[in-house]
């Protein structure tokens, strides 16, 4: 399978699986009695409703959250976005209000939540408070009235005296009493003793809604069955003339309702895990091309701020010139469902450009479309591409060369043995042998590379002489010495002339850095040393050639580099200096004094090998 095909696919199944767990999220919902709704904070569109706020308000999905629940023909004046969206994610807004349509009264639980497609929506659970509206108004005009009414209230209640005992409770009260465990009549009693699981400072809260007539809502967490139960308390103070007599305490169980916020708080998590985990920078956006949400590989990739990029346009990202192009894409791939952009260019924010690849899915949620794109960075296939093109090239330069003037010399050669001018045959027969020999270092060179990067070679050491080897590779080179001008000096100081390694290997090394020394040299020298210390030797060519600079002393070692592309050979000749250093567990380095001013290469070979060794992929193991 393409890297690409592969990359979408581990993208789109990140995607799928926060879809599926979102949509378990929202059958947790629909399990839950009170009011629940989504809705975009931008364009006021329901995006979801439980199965209580459809039993209430109809199937309003889609509509305008003012039109379906307020009747209203304008966003609410009363509307808390402008809370929510500046605080935390997840932190609620509570708040009580009437419905203009229904005319009950609703206690709000209003958060900011992340969307399955990575935007803000607003968040509201409403709990019916309209008993207990109705409660506190029939307690300011009569008592008797307000017992028969919170007996009649499916939240538990009871209420509590200043000396901290309970006065009175209800039925639903007694109920959830008895799940709890609590036995016995609880009337009477003080909030201590009646509920022993509660925290000590349970009857400091009390004293203070008592000293300060304020309303105190707290939770508690404890275990019913080997079941966590979480409640909800709201102690509402009851005041005559500015002074709190009495304290109702209701007790709700919010236990659906907290397990279906950790559910989100998990569900989040994992979208984020899995969004920033990917190695491809990912990007989302709205039908209009607007981003909604960047992962941490999208901004390292542009080089701009997650603040920067989120409510970007999209084509922002590419130079001028690709934007038309990259507005045609994505609206194809809109109506096609997914596609390619193909390769572009991003534009990053220092003012560089980077080409990528882009893979995009229309996603369909909500009535809206979604753009979900995944961008890779593809310079090092680039690179990759254009080395092949010039090794392409030059390795058809570098054959035809040779071949052509074998082609000359043995044209030359005819027309001299029909003269019978044997002095002109010899001169064919040594432009034929050189180039031959050059046909042959290249073609040599490339095979190597392959070989030593492919792990076909095994390293077989056996004793062997580097003088021989110098001495076999000045006599082939002699006519190539003698037309530069150049004298070779051979100096293989005491101890070093043996040494134990693959002797095709070290006659493949130390010849191409012969020849590339030649390269660059012109009526000079080239001298061939090996000095010894210890168990290591190193082999040396030097050369009054022209030198090299230190910046490029690196680069030269970079398959298929040449500065110069007109430059004979293919490139590969010091690269596998270095690859067969290391198969024999040495190394090579370059030293030079500057321009003009000849270049020593060092290679430091063991002795004896340490262990057979092996060419792998991406060079020795």
């Amino acid at each position: 399978m393409p890297r690409r095909a592969r990359a979408a696919g581990k993208a789109g199944d990140a995607h799928h699986a926060v879809v599926r767990e979102r949509a378990q999220l929202l059958s947790i919902f629909d399990g839950i009695d009170e009011v629940v709704y989504i809705s975009d904070p931008r364009t006021h569109e329901i995006l979801y409703l439980n199965g209580a706020a459809r039993a209430v308000f109809g199937d309003a999905v889609g509509k305008k959250c003012y039109r379906a629940f307020q009747r209203r023909r304008t966003p609410c004046p009363f509307c808390t976005n402008r809370i929510i969206f500046h605080k935390r994610p997840g932190e609620p807004h509570i708040w009580e209000f009437q419905n203009l349509r229904n005319r009950r009264w609703y206690r709000c639980i209003d958060k900011a939540i992340p969307w399955p497609d990575g935007r803000l929506v607003r968040y509201e659970m409403a709990l019916d408070v309209t008993d207990m509206k109705q409660a506190e108004e029939a307690l300011r005009s009569s008592e008797k009235r307000y017992r028969a009414t919170i007996d009649s209230l499916a939240e538990a209640i009871h209420m509590v005296g200043p000396d901290l005992r309970i006065i009175l409770a209800n039925r639903a009260f007694t109920v959830w009493a008895a799940r709890m465990g609590l036995r016995g009549g609880l009337v009477g009693r003080t909030v201590r003793t009646a509920f022993p699981f509660l925290p000590a400072t349970v009857e400091e809260e009390y004293r203070n809604v008592f000293r300060t007539g304020r309303m105190l809502r707290t939770e508690e967490r404890c275990l019913i069955h080997g079941r966590e139960t979480i409640t909800e308390t709201r102690k509402i103070p009851v005041l005559e003339e500015g002074k709190t007599v009495h304290v109702i305490t209701a007790i709700s169980n919010i236990t659906a309702r907290r397990k279906a916020e950790e559910a989100i708080r998990r569900s989040e998590k994992k979208y984020r895990s899995l969004m920033e985990g990917a190695n491809d920078a990912i990007f989302l956006a709205d039908e209009n091309g607007m981003l909604l949400e960047v992962n941490r590989r999208a901004i390292e990739l542009v080089g701009r701020s997650r603040r920067e990029l989120l409510g970007t346009h999209i084509t922002r990202l590419h130079p001028p010139e690709e934007r038309d192009r990259i507005v045609a894409a994505f609206r194809e791939i809109a109506e096609r469902g997914a596609g390619s952009a193909g390769d572009v260019t991003i534009l990053c924010g220092n003012g560089k450009t980077v080409p990528v690849e882009i893979s995009v899915s229309a996603i369909r949620h909500g009535g809206a479309t979604l753009m979900h794109a995944i961008m890779r960075d593809v310079s090092e296939r680039k690179r990759i591409e254009a080395m092949r093109d010039l090794l392409l090239r030059d390795v058809t330069h570098e054959l035809k060369t040779p071949i052509a003037m074998m082609k000359m010399a043995h044209a030359m050669a005819n027309e001299a043995l029909a003269a019978r001018d044997l002095e002109g045959v010899r001169r064919a027969e040594g432009i034929a042998a050189r180039n031959l020999a050059f046909l042959a270092r290249d073609v040599g060179n490339i095979l190597g590379m392959c070989w030593l990067r492919g792990g076909t070679l095994i390293l077989k050491p056996a004793p062997l002489s580097l003088g021989g080897i110098a001495g076999e590779i000045a006599e082939e080179m002699r006519d190539r010495l003698r037309l530069g001008g150049v004298g070779l000096e051979v100096r293989i100081k005491r101890g070093a002339d043996r040494i134990t390694a693959e002797r095709r290997m070290i006659r493949t090394l130390l010849y191409n850095l012969v020849d590339n020394a030649l390269k660059f040299t012109r009526r000079g020298k080239v001298t061939i040393g090996a000095s010894r210390t210890g168990g290591w030797v190193t082999l040396t060519v030097r050369d009054t050639g022209i030198g090299i600079a230190s910046a490029a002393r690196e680069e030269v070692f970079t398959p298929f580099y040449k500065k110069n592309p007109a430059m004979q050979g293919t490139g590969l000749g010091l690269p596998i200096c270095r690859e067969i250093a290391k198969l024999h567990g040495g190394t090579v380095r370059i030293s030079s004094n500057g321009r003009r001013k000849g270049t020593t290469v060092a290679v430091r070979l063991a002795v004896r090998p340490a262990a057979s060794r092996r060419a792998g992929k991406g060079g020795v193991r």
